[in-house]
């Protein structure tokens, strides 16, 4: 069972795992890989975060509240009603609905370095920086998360 559930590399072939760390962990090339990629996260968060934001604001939360003001308005609701339920809960509700588009963009991003491996490797090149400091090499996560955000930041410091 095991010969046919193992695959094993033919002796002295360098699987592409093994050239992927000779490059990320390298002493020199991994210490310009670690902010390069996590550079490109920011990037594609704030690219992906900001049309996301603005559609969701205009198609979801200005939409449902013109939607909800119309029908209020028909059923002859009074003002203050229309511009509690519209104006308040609606629009309160819907700010944190469309601000959620960059963390979710950075997440996305962030899991998909997680899924590949990377950030394993990118724990391991930032370690020694990171002692210097007074912290694991796993801390540098949060602590480029907090370049973006404070909060959820310090979030992710409870785990480190």
């Amino acid at each position: 069972m095991v010969r046919a559930a193992v695959t094993r590399p033919r002796a002295g072939q360098i699987t592409l795992t093994e050239r992927v760390d000779r490059i990320a962990t390298h002493a020199c090339l991994g210490t310009d890989v670690a902010p390069g990629s996590v550079g490109r996260v920011f990037w594609l968060t704030y690219s992906i975060g900001a049309p996301l934001q603005g559609w969701l604001n205009e198609y979801l939360v200005l939409a449902g509240a013109k939607a909800l003001g119309a029908a209020l308005r028909g059923a002859g609701a009074p003002w203050w009603i229309r511009g509690l339920l519209t104006d308040g809960i609606v629009a309160g509700a819907g700010y944190g609905v469309h601000v959620s588009a960059y963390p979710a963009s950075f997440l996305c991003g962030a899991g998909l370095l997680e899924d590949v491996g990377y950030m394993a490797r990118a724990a391991y090149i930032t370690d020694r920086f990171m002692h210097w400091i007074g912290l694991h090499g796993k801390s540098f996560l949060p602590l480029c998360l907090g370049m973006g955000c404070n909060v959820p930041g310090v979030l992710c410091t409870r785990h480190y």
